[in-house]
């Protein structure tokens, strides 16, 4: 699994969710869903995870590693 630099922080955390239930309300899907929420929190982040083995833009089987790389 990719490391990533950019870990989120507890605030982060707290408005990437609120950002995602935003974007999955109005019916991405829930990889896209996250990797929107990111880019709005943590640019940096997003920048850095964006074509990883733990992006989940575009499968959202990746979700849990996505999350996991974001908090460990």
């Amino acid at each position: 699994m990719t490391e990533i630099i950019n870990k989120l922080t507890d605030a982060e955390w707290v408005k990437l969710i609120r950002s995602f239930c935003k974007y999955f309300e109005q019916g991405l899907r829930v990889g896209q869903s996250y990797s929107n929420a990111l880019a709005d929190v943590n640019m940096d982040a997003y920048n850095e995870i964006t074509g990883t083995d733990v992006d989940c833009f575009y499968n959202d089987n990746k979700v849990v590693d996505f999350i996991r790389a974001l908090n460990d």
